[in-house]
């Protein structure tokens, strides 16, 4: 017997399946795609490829356990979930990972901003890259960043940035592309690549086209296999999906799963692979970081995937901010 907290034919299930599908495709892909080169390169072609794929596999799995805990208890959100499941508690403690979750991804959007910023202005105006230190030069932009993207995150409603997902994921599409294009223009040649230094400063070093199928070290291919699992995450996303799909039998919600993790694993593979072709043996823990920051097709696609992290920064600091509020509220009723 399953429940539905919203009506099976509910004239406020308007979500088509393909609508469904890509709002989980642009909820999962972001910014962290910029790693996988790195997380390939650790991993090597083949124990890289597997992982990503399991992940994948995995995410579904879960995805698809979420939605049914949802469709035996009728609750359409995490928290109700949580407290069918194991009371008031779990519903706080619930709220409390939303928060730490949607802040941790606020602070990787910040890390990412100045990696993004930084080679955009010192290609705009180079004199700063001379009269300033480059972490001073960071820590400056990711401030002015900050400044600007504050009266958005005060906002009570964000209607006005609905459309950012489709930025979103055009935005990771066209870097991708980018950096196939120099990946295939080196391909099995020696080029330079540049790295970040402790200093924030970078480096032009020679690689050699040697690539790795399986880890020189297991330890750090251990160590990475997280960032193939996060790169999937959407699950805050797929309970108000499913409650808003039109026709929500299981068959057509495991279909939008299957389908969103099929697109995105194959968009990841293609980042992945080419990402670390190009950066071999150096490839950086951010794939842009080994461009120079002169390409005029790199710092197109820098501007471009910034301008998207900025506008969609505060999509994210609203349920950070929301369940935060929860948590206090919940606190202080609790006292009295």
């Amino acid at each position: 017997l399953e429940y539905l907290g919203r009506a099976f034919n509910d004239a406020d299930r308007n979500i088509s399946t393909p609508s469904a599908t890509f709002s989980l495709v642009a909820t999962m892909v972001g910014g962290g795609v910029l790693s996988l080169p790195y997380a390939m390169s650790q991993c090597g072609l083949v124990l890289g490829s597997v992982a990503l794929l399991l992940s994948g596999a995995a995410s579904a799995w879960t995805l698809d356990m979420l939605v049914d805990c949802a469709r035996c208890t009728g609750r359409d959100t995490f928290e109700l979930v949580g407290h069918a499941a194991f009371g008031e508690g779990c519903k706080t403690g619930t709220v409390a990972l939303v928060f730490v979750v949607c802040w941790l991804v606020l602070v990787a959007y910040f890390v990412l901003l100045g990696d993004l910023l930084v080679p955009i202005a010192e290609l705009a105006a180079p004199d700063l890259a001379k009269s300033w230190s480059p972490e001073a030069l960071r820590r400056s932009l990711v401030c002015v960043a900050t400044l600007i993207l504050s009266p958005m995150c005060f906002k009570s409603n964000l209607h006005a940035l609905r459309f950012m997902c489709f930025a979103s994921v055009a935005s990771v599409v066209v870097v991708g592309f980018l950096i196939a294009v120099r990946a295939c223009q080196n391909f099995g040649v020696q080029h330079f690549v540049w790295i970040l230094l402790p200093d924030h400063s970078t480096l032009a070093v020679a690689v050699e086209p040697h690539y790795r199928m399986w880890p020189a070290d297991w330890g750090q291919a251990v160590y990475v296999f997280p960032m193939f699992a996060l790169s999937f995450l959407c699950h805050f996303n797929a309970l108000p999906t499913h409650q808003e799909l039109t026709r929500p039998t299981r068959f057509r919600i495991r279909r939008v799963f299957a389908i969103t993790v099929l697109v995105t694993s194959a968009l990841y593979l293609f980042v992945g692979i080419f990402g670390y072709l190009y950066g071999s043996s150096c490839t950086c823990g951010n794939i842009l970081l080994n461009f120079s920051k002169q390409d005029p097709l790199v710092a197109a696609g820098r501007a471009a995937l910034g301008s998207v992290l900025m506008l969609n920064f505060p999509l994210i600091c609203q349920p950070c901010r929301n369940s935060l509020y929860r948590l206090i509220a919940g606190r202080l009723l609790g006292a009295r």
